[in-house]
C-alpha cells in the first residue's frame, strides 16, 4: 500500500512542478491574441458594458420619434446640438458627428432634424458576448470584434470591430468597421 501511496504523490508533485508554466504559456498566448469572453479581465467586462450602453443611445436616438407634420423627429436630437450632447455619451465626438450626419438629416422647413429611413450600423449587445473577441493593443484601447457568415450572400464572411477608447468620463466608441474578409471553413 506504501508503495501505491509515493507513486500518487510523485504524480502529484510531478503535476504541480509541469503545470504552472504549461499554464502561464497559455494564458500568455491568450492575452496577446483576441481573447474569448470567459478570459477578459473586469476591465474588458466593464468596457464591453460601456460599448452596449452606447449602441443602446444610437438605437433609441434612431426610434424614440415623435410624428411632426409627416416627418419623423428625433427625440433625443431635434437639434445637431441635441443629438451631439446625447450621443456623445457613448460615442467620441468625430464619430458621433458622422452618425448623425448620416442617420439624421435636418428639414428646414419644421427646423428639425428627422430621422433617415435606412438600415443602420451594426450593434453589439449582451447575447453576442459569446461570440465576441477582445484585444487590448494598449492601456487607453480596447477592441471588440464579431464574425458574420452568410449575411449577404452564402459563403460571405464579415468581420465588425468596435475600437473603444478610455477617457475621463469612461470607454467610449471611437471607431467600428465592417469588412469583407476571407472565409475560412474548418
Amino acid at each position: 500500500m506504501h508503495g501505491r501511496h509515493a507513486i500518487y504523490i510523485f504524480l502529484i508533485v510531478l503535476c504541480i512542478i509541469t503545470y504552472p508554466p504549461a499554464l502561464a504559456e497559455e494564458v500568455s498566448s491568450i492575452s496577446s491574441n483576441n481573447k474569448p469572453s470567459y478570459y477578459w479581465s473586469d476591465e474588458e467586462k466593464q468596457a464591453y458594458a460601456a460599448m452596449t450602453r452606447s449602441f443602446d443611445l444610437y438605437e433609441v436616438l434612431l426610434a424614440d420619434v415623435r410624428e411632426y407634420e409627416g416627418y419623423r423627429i428625433a427625440i433625443h436630437g431635434e437639434s445637431r446640438k441635441n443629438a451631439m450632447d446625447y450621443l456623445t455619451a457613448g460615442f467620441e465626438a468625430d464619430l458621433a458627428a458622422n452618425i448623425i450626419e448620416a442617420y439624421l438629416l435636418w428639414v428646414p422647413e419644421v427646423q428639425k432634424l428627422t430621422v433617415v429611413p435606412c438600415d443602420g450600423i451594426p450593434t453589439l449587445n449582451d447575447n453576442d458576448m459569446e461570440m465576441v473577441t477582445c484585444s487590448h493593443p494598449d492601456k487607453d484601447t480596447i477592441i471588440f470584434e464579431r464574425s458574420y457568415e452568410d449575411c449577404y450572400k452564402q459563403g460571405d464572411s464579415y468581420l465588425f470591430s468596435v475600437f473603444l477608447h478610455r477617457s475621463s468620463q469612461g470607454f467610449r466608441i471611437e471607431q467600428i468597421s465592417l469588412e469583407e474578409v476571407a472565409r475560412i471553413d474548418l
